[in-house]
């Protein structure tokens, strides 16, 4: 169901709508298509949208869980994100990943992760020696304990 958010004597209000179908073969297969889409009516009535679809393939193996994820978030009037280096230009991000779990134990879980991000303009700093740049590639390692 689409969510309201009104800003506080702003004027201003923002929408949210996501969408998200998930499919389980008996073999252990995921599939999961989504979209999220958003809208902020400013102060001067203009409405800014931005849109985000994913889709996941995962196949889960005992503790084991493989996953691939391709993504994007297009948002051309920075309203959930900002482009500090060319504020002019819109963000258009595409993903790709790749994710490895295992539960080693039912409240320890062990992620490892690639992600490599392209946007359509300048977007990363990464080193700033070397300037701002349209994509990055991250590898992330993660131990998630509930307690």
């Amino acid at each position: 169901f689409p969510v309201t958010i009104p800003f506080e004597n702003s004027g201003e209000n923002r929408y949210f709508h996501n969408l998200f179908v998930k499919w389980q073969s008996r073999s252990n297969w995921n599939f999961v298509a989504g979209f999220d889409i958003g809208s902020q009516r400013s102060v001067t009535g203009d409405r800014r949208i931005w849109q985000s679809p994913i889709f996941i393939v995962s196949k889960q193996k005992g503790i084991h869980r493989f996953a691939l994820i391709a993504e994007q978030f297009k948002d051309p009037y920075q309203v959930m994100v900002e482009n500090g280096f060319m504020p002019s230009q819109e963000v258009n991000l595409l993903g790709y990943s790749i994710n490895y779990d295992c539960e080693i134990k039912s409240d320890v879980l062990l992620r490892v992760e690639a992600r490599k991000l392209n946007n359509s303009s300048v977007y990363f700093q990464i080193d700033p020696n070397v300037g701002p740049t349209r994509s990055v590639t991250m590898f992330t390692i993660a131990l998630q304990v509930k307690i």
